[in-house]
């Protein structure tokens, strides 16, 4: 688990990122594979002139377009998502990815879950709940991947507030629960996420 003290990542942290393989570009959209929301999910990093916030987090089996995909196809999109109305349905995930764009955010350092997502302020990417990522996997590929796009503005701007780099503390082996909690996990697990929730 990682704690994000803060929201603000600097161009230079998220290069430093990317070259040690930890982060994935999400703008082109594609198949998310990684953490469920249960695990801490997949952490969205968004893209500004000044530097990157985390701003949203996503999970693995989840259907992510891009900004153009978005945009001609949105009502379309809707109907899909709101498709799976029972969980149990679409979740017969197939056996071949062929042809299928994958994002894999799967990490390949024990310190982080998760690889963080890359997003850019200026797009707008709908997002495909898993449950119906799976009942129409086929169809959201042939929507998502023939459409192109380019940015034609420039980067968005953040407050002076906002821009502030963030202090990563991994939670390791280390960390010190109370002892009224031993042997007693699924509490230690509760208490972790208040950790992370009010970044003490």
């Amino acid at each position: 688990m990682v704690l994000y003290n803060h929201k603000f990542f600097s161009h230079e942290r998220v290069e430093l990122y990317t070259s040690l393989g930890l982060t994935v570009e999400g703008t082109g959209g594609g198949l998310l594979l990684g953490q469920p929301h249960s695990n801490d999910g997949i952490p969205v990093l968004v893209k500004y002139a000044e530097g990157y916030r985390y701003e949203a987090e996503f999970e693995g089996q989840e259907y992510f377009l891009n900004p153009a995909a978005t945009k001609i196809h949105f009502d379309k999109l809707h109907q899909i998502n709101q498709s799976a109305t029972d969980k149990l349905l679409g979740l017969e995930q197939p056996s071949d990815l062929s042809g299928i764009t994958v994002l894999d955010c799967n990490s390949p350092d024990s310190t982080y879950k998760s690889k963080f997502l890359l997003m850019d302020a200026r797009s707008t990417q709908y997002v495909i709940n898993k449950h119906s990522t799976w009942r129409h996997l086929q169809t959201l590929e042939e929507l998502n991947a023939p459409v192109k796009w380019k940015f034609t503005v420039p980067p968005l701007t953040l407050k002076e507030d906002d821009v502030q780099e963030s202090s990563i503390v991994p939670l390791t082996t280390e960390y010190v629960l109370p002892d009224f909690l031993a042997g007693k996990p699924e509490k230690q697990g509760f208490l972790k996420r208040l950790v992370k929730l009010f970044k003490i």
